[in-house]
């Protein structure tokens, strides 16, 4: 028991009695409608974490003790892709890649992104797609699998 409670712990899970007012508000004030499915704290990055359905699709808000919002991740699918990425993707080398995640990233300075994550092997790439008066950019970061 004593070695399971020494472990070191990416994200806590919460109850919302235990996350901050600020955060819950600032959440509640963002979005009204939703209801949060489950709070975490990460110790490693210092931000609570609120999961969440939003329009048919699973979100994660991140928020600073503070109760400023960081950013949120929306995933998505790969038909949900707008056809521009998907045509970026296919035509890349990376077109015959698994698809492993794919996220739509909005944060506070008021950037939105897409990442979609994809493997062979060993290898993965996250390839970062940026929107600039409807043109699409692609920039791969790649990392391996440990």
């Amino acid at each position: 028991m004593v070695v399971c409670l020494s472990l070191p712990t990416n994200a806590q899970e919460l109850r919302e009695a235990y996350v901050p007012s600020a955060v819950v508000a600032s959440f509640r004030k963002m979005y009204p409608e939703c209801y949060v499915y489950e709070w975490e704290w990460s110790k490693k990055k210092q931000m609570y974490e609120a999961e969440f359905m939003h329009r048919g699709f699973k979100h994660e808000a991140f928020f600073a003790s503070s109760g400023e919002w960081l950013y949120t991740e929306k995933e998505l699918s790969y038909r949900d892709l707008p056809a521009k990425v998907t045509a970026l993707i296919e035509a890349s080398e990376y077109g015959m890649w698994k698809v492993d995640d794919i996220k739509e990233i909005e944060n506070n300075k008021k950037e939105k992104f897409i990442v979609v994550e994809v493997e062979r092997g060993k290898r993965e790439v996250d390839l970062y797609f940026v929107e600039n008066g409807g043109s699409w950019t692609m920039t791969p970061q790649e990392r391996y699998k440990k």
